[in-house]
């Protein structure tokens, strides 16, 4: 019995324990009031959460599941290591209502959230991490707490995703380059930045090197491109075209949307593409022209021994070229200096000669084929260059054998290819003469006979002359005065050939030309004209300034001129003589003389006008000749005058060439005088009229005048001050009337002292500025005085009238808007009188008069004053007398005692104002006697 009771005890506890715990269970269930439905952890980006994010956002979404409302609803959040609040932020915050305002009170049923600001240390590793909330809030009254558990999930890094979209060798891509780059065009297809890093890029050597080159990564943002440029590269003379791979290693520093920087390293395969040089490339030099020979062509024949070849070769690359090597061969030639370089630079369409030297084989055909190599490097831009070969055929050719030998004629000149005239005495003629002996010759004797009119000449060769090659031979001769034309001469040589023992005597004649030319037209006049301005009867001194082109001489010293003038024009060193020497000149300037000193001046004519007697003209050069020129014509037009150029040829040789020469006196212009009519000023404005003249025999175009005041604050301003006249007739008046302003403030500064001016005579600066008739421009100024005469101009203001009591009393302003001071200045009505003193100019006093009516209803104020002459004068003022009604005044008081303190202060101020009063009276006294002795003086 007692075991059965004991097994029914045990049974009976272990049944209310259970059901105790399942009632705390319900307990605890229906306890938690907020049920959390959302957890939502992002960084400012909105992005996932990385090691090292700072300030991002936890949101924590629960929802109201009790019964009863709940007030000062909290949560602390307890975060796992390495999450911490972020700056400013704390652990616990308070519920929020979904338009984001602080939830005071939760209702059953509503949806509220809880949001924290937390940094994520860099060393939080990636993964699942368990964060606490602890919620607390009132519920009637009562504080209640609940706890809840959520994961917080910390993301790796993005990955370097990158993708290659080109890669390429540029400028040049082709073989035996120097200084080339490789360019790679990246796009980022990751989820972060490329703010920066080093890109390394590994060459298949030796095709491409250097081994290894790098570069700085640029910034690249998410779905962005960059280019990476690897510099210095080169590509052997030994790489064959085709592709190439090259290992492309990043290590990048990169950045998430919300800012989190961090490394990471990537690889990428790159394919390089090496090709041939393009034909425009292997054509980029081409012989254009050959010759035997250097300074001049020189005939080969068979068997010609150490004979130079001159090929020039031309650019046409875009670009340049330098470090030419040129080789040329060919199976009927001996090489004895087969090559040539040339180390400098070659722009585009430039040229470069090489000279080779051969042998000619004796079995040489007349045209002989030559094979043409040129290696050279090309300019690809950017530092880069690229070695290449360009092969071309050409074809030169030879003489055939002498037939019977003798020597020939290669070229007839005048000694460097100056012109020859009549009248030349010693010139030099140039025959260039060939051995086309199978021997050397010796002892050339040439013998020049020429026709008529020319001296035979003749010069000794000693030699030896080596067979196939040529010598050049000098003779003197002169010209008499013949016609200008082509003349036969013939030439007669004797000389040794070298045959053996005594050798060979040879005697031949042969036909050259001679070609005289006519000085006729050896120069002309381009220009004759007056660089002073244009010229007018009646001047003296004037300037001739004679311009000639040199047309066909080809060295010309000492040049002069010298001019038969026609009637009416003399020498101004004599003012007689009719004939003037003109010496060469440098042309002159047209200065603007107004803006330089004297010395300044001085110094330009001289050295404009200095002769350079020593220099030497030639073809296409200008000289120009100037003379002093008396103009005593009486009327303008154009004269004609007889001129002789006389100089000194190239060779020696005075010559003396008549030309007809067109001077123009178109007339000019002496002066323009601009006056002012009246030259005095009364009152604020005035209008005067400016009278402007011509001097001169021919009208003044575009005529400027300035009108210019010399004060910085003038007294007078002109309207308007720049005046225009578009043509100015010769010994014509034109009147322009010009308003002239009073400036009441004018001031002029002297000894450092600044003074107003009102009157006097001030002074205005016009400067004239006109073309003459053949276009010159000239300027000067002159300086016109104004008198200004002192004014006086009073007004009235405020002018009131008013009767009351039989009493009229008048009362008003005076100001004074002239330029003088108004003396003694008094108004007066009827027989009263009141004194106001003196007005300044620009100054006012008021004025008040008492008088008896008379019953009128207007009255006349007298104002009367003295001028700075001690000149009286009035003015009267009309005004209208205003009534006022009478008012029966107030019932007087008795009169308060007064102290005598009071006493005391009225008479010291009686006493003080009668002495200030008395040194007022003296000074002003003082101050009027004084300027009535101005005045007078």
């Amino acid at each position: 019995m007692k075991n059965d009771w004991t097994i029914k005890a045990t049974i009976t506890i272990t049944a209310i324990i259970l059901i105790a715990i399942t009632i705390c269970m319900k307990v605890e269930a229906q306890t938690n009031t907020l049920n959390i439905t959302a957890v939502n952890w992002r960084s400012t980006a909105g992005t996932p959460i990385y090691p090292g994010s700072q300030n991002t956002i936890l949101r924590v979404e629960a929802k109201h599941v009790g019964g009863t409302a709940i007030q000062a609803c909290t949560a602390k959040i307890t975060p796992p290591n390495g999450v911490n609040p972020s700056y400013g932020y704390g652990y616990t915050v308070p519920a929020r209502t979904a338009n984001g305002t602080t939830a005071t009170t939760i209702q059953p049923g509503e949806t509220i959230y809880f949001e924290w600001r937390l940094d994520v240390d860099r060393s939080v590793k990636p993964g699942n991490y368990t964060a606490k909330i602890t919620v607390n809030y009132r519920e009637n009254g009562q504080p209640k707490e609940e706890e809840y558990n959520i994961t917080l999930t910390v993301n790796p890094y993005p990955k370097l995703v990158i993708a290659v979209l080109e890669a390429k060798l540029t400028p040049s891509n082709h073989p035996d380059t120097l200084n080339t780059n490789i360019q790679v065009t990246l796009r980022n297809n990751g989820e972060a930045t490329i703010t920066g890093g080093t890109a390394k890029i590994q060459l298949p050597t030796p095709q491409i090197t250097p081994k290894e080159a790098s570069t700085n990564m640029p910034n690249t943002p998410i779905g962005g491109t960059s280019t990476l440029t690897f510099n210095g590269i080169d590509i052997s003379s030994q790489t064959q075209p085709g592709t190439y791979q090259a290992q492309l290693t990043i290590n990048a520093t990169m950045q998430t949307r919300d800012g989190v920087t961090y490394n990471e390293n990537g690889t990428a395969t790159l394919t390089l593409k090496v090709e041939e040089a393009t034909l425009e490339m292997k054509q980029a030099i081409k012989p254009v022209t050959v010759q035997w020979g250097t300074t001049q062509p020189t005939p080969t024949y068979q068997q010609s021994r150490y004979i130079a070849l001159q090929i020039t070769m031309m650019n046409v690359w875009e670009r340049d070229a330098q470090g030419i090597i040129v080789e040329a061969y060919s199976p009927w030639l001996n090489p004895i200096k087969p090559v040539d370089t040339y180390q400098g630079r070659i722009t585009t369409g430039g040229t470069f000669t090489a000279t080779l030297y051969y042998d000619i084989k004796p079995e040489a055909p007349q045209t002989i084929t030559v094979n043409v190599k040129a290696t050279y490097w090309l300019d690809m831009g950017g530092g880069t260059m690229t070695k290449t070969t360009s092969t071309n055929t050409i074809t030169v050719n030879i003489e055939g054998k002498p037939r019977g030998g003798g020597i020939s004629i290669v070229a007839v000149q005048w000694q460097n290819n100056m012109n020859v005239y009549p009248n030349t005495e010693n010139a030099t003629l140039q025959i260039t003469i060939t051995n086309n002996n199978p021997y050397n010759i010796r002892g050339i004797h040439l013998k020049l006979k020429p026709p008529n009119g020319i001296r035979e000449a003749e010069t000794y060769i000693n030699g030896p002359i080596q067979p196939y090659t040529s010598t050049t031979a000098n003779l003197r001769t002169s010209i008499a005065n013949i016609q200008p034309g082509k003349y036969k001469a013939k030439l007669e040589a004797d000389y040794m050939m070298d045959t053996g023992g005594p050798g060979t005597r040879i005697m031949e004649t042969h036909e050259i030309e001679l070609q005289v030319m006519s000085d006729r037209e050896a120069v002309e006049v381009i220009s004759v004209e007056w660089p002073e301005g244009s010229c007018q009867p009646g001047t003296y001194g004037a300037t001739l300034q004679i311009t000639i082109r040199v047309n066909a001489i080809d060295e010309l010293k000492g040049p002069t001129m010298m001019i038969q003038l026609p009637k009416g024009f003399t020498d101004s060193k004599d003012n007689k003589s009719r004939t003037v020497i003109a010496t060469p000149t440098q042309p002159q300037q047209k200065i603007a003389l107004e803006t330089l000193t004297p010395e300044e001046i001085a110094r330009i004519m001289q050295q404009t006008q200095r002769a350079t007697p020593q220099q030497t003209y030639t073809r296409g050069d200008t000289i120009t000749f100037q003379a002093k020129i008396n103009v005593q014509v009486n009327r303008t037009g154009t004269y004609m005058a007889n001129a002789t150029i006389t100089y000194i040829d190239g060779w020696g040789t005075r010559r003396s060439i008549n030309k007809t020469i067109e001077i123009p006196v178109l007339g000019g212009v002496r002066s323009i005088n601009v006056e002012v009519e009246g030259r005095l000023v009364q009152g604020r404005q005035t209008t005067l009229n400016l009278t402007v003249t011509c001097n001169g025999t021919a009208p003044a175009y575009n005529v400027y005048i300035d009108m210019t005041p010399t004060q910085a604050n003038p007294i007078l301003i002109a309207s308007p001050s720049k005046i225009y006249i578009e043509k100015l007739e010769p010994n014509k008046q034109v009147k322009i009337p010009v308003k002239f302003t009073y400036n009441p403030q004018a001031t002029q500064t002297a000894l450092g002292a600044t003074t107003t001016i009102n009157y006097g005579v001030t002074t205005m600066t016009m400067r004239i500025t006109y073309r003459d008739p053949t276009g010159n421009e000239h300027t000067y100024q002159h300086l016109t005085a104004i008198a200004i005469q002192p004014y006086i101009d009073l007004t009235i203001k405020d002018l009131k009238a008013e009767e009351s009591g039989g009493i009229v009393r008048i009362a008003g302003t005076i100001i004074n808007y002239g330029s003088a001071t108004a003396y003694r200045v008094k108004a007066q009505y009827m027989q009263s009188e009141t004194f106001i003193g003196d007005i300044e100019p620009g100054g006012e006093a008021a004025f008040k008069i008492e008088a008896s009516s008379t019953g009128s209803s207007k009255a006349t104020i007298e104002i009367t004053y003295q001028n700075a002459f001690n000149e009286k004068e009035t003015i009267k003022v009309n005004a209208t007398i205003t009534r006022i009604q009478e008012v029966t005044p107030p019932q007087q008081q008795q009169p308060t005692r007064i102290s005598w303190t009071t006493i005391t202060i009225i008479a010291a101020t009686t006493i003080f104002l009668a002495i200030t009063a008395t040194m007022i009276y003296k000074m002003y006294k003082a101050y009027t006697r004084k300027m009535k002795e101005e005045w007078k003086e």
